[in-house]
């Protein structure tokens, strides 16, 4: 940072206090990974069907919730989705109940084969993706917008904390002991 109270966002440097109301909404779409935004989308032709399901209608209750309280009070939140991380887990467990919903109904959904394909190719490149980021799995940007190549320079991507941890990590392996 060339501050400590400033970040990145989209290329430029803000202050804290000067977060566009979007940053919450713009790091979540940026570091979704695109199977699930894929699965966000698909759901919405049965939401009908998966609206029923209490679990969904509480995951979808809490991260609405969530946006609603984060777009009224406009909480203080910096290095990306840090501070509603949380709602990731909840993404991720709706995307499950969607895939688990394509697959029992596969037979009855028009054109499966179409989606069944593009489920296998978004899978593999979150795979591959995974083993290539990995243990650094906290700096993931979606190719949608280019991957890390290319928001790497408009965002921050290390967590303050990763840099302790590959000197802890240096040490230990050069110490005379």
């Amino acid at each position: 940072f060339p501050s400590h109270d400033s970040v990145r966002f989209n290329g430029e440097y803000i202050p804290y206090d000067k977060i566009p109301w979007e940053y919450l909404f713009v790091w979540l779409f940026n570091t979704t990974p695109v199977l699930h935004l894929f699965l966000i989308i698909f759901s919405f032709f049965f939401l009908k069907k998966l609206i029923k399901i209490n679990l969904i209608q509480n995951i979808l209750l809490i991260v609405f919730l969530n946006f609603i309280v984060y777009l009224i009070f406009s909480p203080l939140i910096y290095n990306g989705i840090r501070h509603y991380l949380f709602l990731t887990s909840l993404i991720t467990l709706y995307c499950a109940y969607v895939l688990a919903y394509f697959f029992k109904n596969y037979r009855t959904i028009k054109r499966s084969w179409i989606y069944s394909v593009v489920i296998v190719v978004l899978t593999i490149s979150l795979t591959k993706d995974n083993f290539s980021l990995f243990p650094y799995q906290n700096i993931y940007f979606n190719e949608l917008q280019g991957g890390l190549k290319n928001l790497g320079q408009k965002y921050d991507t290390d967590y303050w904390l990763q840099s302790r941890l590959e000197a802890s990590n240096w040490v230990a392996k050069n110490l005379n002991t």
